[in-house]
């Protein structure tokens, strides 16, 4: 009986001894960490109770270190998300905070909004965000911290709203929009972030509203009409083959073949530019007959000029004019009068203008001036 009640009395006594280790254990893990309430905006700013929006309870242990799994509400109680650990919280800074593992947000309703998940560094890794109705709006996928890789966006409907690719958190290479009726809204290229190369926009019907042709995310021209848009769009691509010279390719060289419209249009243009000479030289002409009928004899040289870049660095007007003027003396004709060339003709401006703008401002024709000459007439001439 003795050993029985000892036994009896020893059970006791452990049992009592563990109860009393479990209510002393969780008082002292208590007592070592302190639980706050951080409020949170709209945009996810910290701050004050009255103008949150959501708040998080963090556990903090005596250093001030996040301890375990991180808990968002909306003022209203609902579940708002939750994060497996943080390395760091600011509590006044949201955006200094740092967190790793998984994070899972919620609409007021319940539905998931977004998961995410960070690595032991608290870089991202993979980022999923849905509708409230349940559809995808996305899934990214990071390097090193930053979006990287192709991705695809969508309307709530489902419908594909953006295709393309990231390149170290920029977007990169072709990107394509579409209306929330799967139509094309948007065709462009990026380069390190930046539109770089053919630009084309479509309304709801696939019908081209703009293009343009961008380089380091300038426009090479203004945007224009669809009109005058495929002109425009092969002069800056000239543009491009000219400042990528080091790097030619086939495509490069023989792009302007890709469309017969605009080929033929250039060539029009010279010829143009050719019959508008062929006006200049009527005028001088008839300055020559009108000459002739004078008692001495008279004729006109007209001395053109040459303009744009090469004008400007090789072409000197008056060397030019000099130079004429000997060549002329020489055969025993004298300097009357120097009359500065100007038509008039409006069109023949236009064809100037446009000749130096296809070729990159390097080429086109101006003003030179008429020189009249006069030789004392000894009757030879018209003996003969």
């Amino acid at each position: 009986m003795v050993k029985k009640e000892f036994v009896v009395n020893t059970q006791t006594v452990l049992i009592r001894m563990l109860f009393a280790l479990a209510l002393i254990f969780p008082a002292t893990v208590t007592f070592s960490q302190t639980q706050e309430k951080i409020f949170c905006d709209k945009e996810g700013n910290i701050c004050s109770e009255s103008n949150a929006e959501t708040y998080a309870i963090i556990n903090f242990d005596q250093q001030g270190n996040p301890v375990g799994k991180l808990y968002e509400y909306y003022v209203t109680g609902e579940l708002r998300g939750e994060t497996e650990g943080a390395l760091y919280v600011d509590k006044y800074d949201a955006s200094k905070s740092k967190y790793f593992g998984w994070s899972k947000g919620f609409y007021k309703s319940g539905a998931k909004e977004i998961e995410i998940y960070r690595d032991k560094q608290g870089n991202f890794v993979r980022e999923k965000f849905w509708f409230e109705n349940g559809n995808l709006k996305y899934d990214l996928k990071f390097k090193d911290g930053k979006p990287n890789g192709k991705y695809i966006f969508y309307h709530e409907n489902g419908k594909i709203q953006q295709k393309g690719s990231f390149k170290d958190g920029e977007y990169d290479g072709r990107i394509v929009d579409y209306h929330e009726n799967g139509k094309l809204a948007v065709r462009y290229t990026m380069k390190d972030g930046e539109l770089d190369g053919d630009f084309t926009e479509y309304d709801e019907n696939e019908k081209i509203t703009k293009k343009g042709t961008y380089m380091d995310g300038k426009p090479l021209y203004k945007e224009t009409s669809p009109e005058f848009a495929l002109i425009f769009q092969n002069l800056g691509r000239v543009g491009a083959f000219f400042s990528n010279i080091w790097d030619l390719s086939l495509q490069d060289i023989f792009f302007f073949l890709d469309n017969a419209k605009t080929f033929i249009l250039i060539i029009l243009v010279v010829v143009a530019c050719a019959l508008f000479n062929g006006l200049a030289r009527t005028h001088s002409e008839i300055l020559s007959e009108q000459a002739a009928a004078m008692s001495k004899q008279n004729k006109i040289i007209n001395v053109a000029l040459t303009g744009g870049i090469i004008g400007f660095f090789v072409s000197s007007p008056q060397q030019r004019l000099n130079a004429k003027i000997k060549e002329v003396n020489a055969e025993g004709w004298r300097v009357v009068r120097i009359i500065p060339s100007s038509s008039g003709n409006l069109l023949l401006f236009l064809g100037r203008l446009f000749l130096l703008f296809i070729t990159l401002f390097l080429y086109t024709t101006k003003n030179g001036f008429f020189v009249v000459f006069e030789k004392v007439d000894n009757g030879s001439n018209r003996q003969a």
